[in-house]
């Protein structure tokens, strides 16, 4: 799944052949300045070199910087309330205390859960780490490289959802509903998705070690290449139509009532298969400091043992 429509990539491959013919233009006019001064062989390469420095550093300085204002215009275009568009756009900050800020807005205006927020498209290190968007409806959103650790997301509407490269290391998705969502090279260590339904999700290259997924629905799920090393899977639901971490694009391996899953989540077990990357304890990184990683996961231990007690069907539940 691509964060962009057809039409919008032809408009940003538009977008950076602009930048790219203002960049010769400017290295044109550069030069021509230095044919006009006439100088020396020496001084005139001495020129060209400190020109080409600064000019690295001044477009690797502003270009992520140009890149996020123009993906915000162009991903969040659809949303008509101003004021809805404008704490949308504040997630896009990369300042944790303008997301809380925006976050509870949303939360305060209603804006959360009525419908405004589906098909949002956030990305660029977003950090929504350790702060709670429970019951939000999402629905039909993507996201790509945001950092959701040890957040709150009970109960968030995830239907339709693409996450690409995110880090959900720690969060509490108790109920969350993420049928026909899609979970691309995501880090999910520790997560709690006690009771989450991922009917028909794909769920691919991604690290779900020592997550709970007690009575978590993969009812046609596909779990390809994923890793489940000592993860919890009381009560899990899979069927026939549940693609298992060892299959491949070739070979297909589905989940039969024989199959014993402690093959993917107990290293012990003669056969176990893990991921190549979770051999060497793969996490992405993209520009979060570790030591920020870290002090978002120094309560994780607590919140693991305060909602262990959770992982039990509702009284409801038939």
């Amino acid at each position: 799944m691509d964060l962009y429509t057809e039409k919008e990539r032809e408009r940003r491959i538009l977008y950076d052949l602009v930048w790219f013919i203002a960049d010769i233009i400017f290295f044109i006019i550069y030069m021509g300045i230095l044919i006009i001064l006439n100088l020396s062989l020496f001084y005139t390469l001495m020129c060209i070199i400190i020109f080409v420095m600064c000019y690295i550093v001044i477009k690797f300085s502003t270009i992520n910087k140009f890149d996020r204002y123009y993906n915000r215009r162009l991903f969040n275009q659809h949303i008509k309330n101003p004021g809805t568009k404008m704490l949308v756009d504040m997630l896009w900050d990369g300042d944790h205390s303008n997301t809380a800020t925006a976050i509870q807005s949303l939360r305060n205006n209603g804006n959360f859960n009525d419908g405004s927020l589906n098909g949002i498209r956030i990305s660029d290190n977003c950090r929504i780490i350790k702060l709670d968007i429970s019951d939000f409806d999402l629905r039909q959103s993507k996201f790509a490289l945001v950092d959701f650790i040890a957040t709150e997301l009970s109960r968030v509407k995830l239907n339709n959802v693409f996450m690409g490269v995110c880090w959900l290391d720690g969060a509490i998705a108790i109920d969350v509903d993420f049928t026909d969502g899609e979970l691309q090279q995501c880090s999910m260590i520790y997560t709690n998705w006690t009771r989450a339904k991922f009917n028909n999700a794909t769920i691919n290259d991604s690290e779900l070690t020592e997550a709970i997924l007690n009575y978590a629905n993969f009812s046609g799920a596909n779990l390809q290449n994923t890793g489940l090393r000592y993860a919890s899977l009381e009560g899990t639901i899979f069927n026939e139509k549940t693609k298992l971490p060892d299959s491949t694009d070739e070979n297909p391996i589905f989940w039969t009532p024989e199959i014993n899953m402690e093959k993917y989540t107990n290293p012990e077990h003669p056969n176990f298969w893990e991921p190549d990357y979770s051999k060497t304890r793969w996490l992405l990184d993209a520009g979060i400091e570790w030591q920020e990683r870290a002090r978002a996961r120094e309560d994780l231990s607590l919140r693991w043992q305060k909602y262990i007690g959770t992982n039990v069907p509702n009284d409801t539940d038939s």
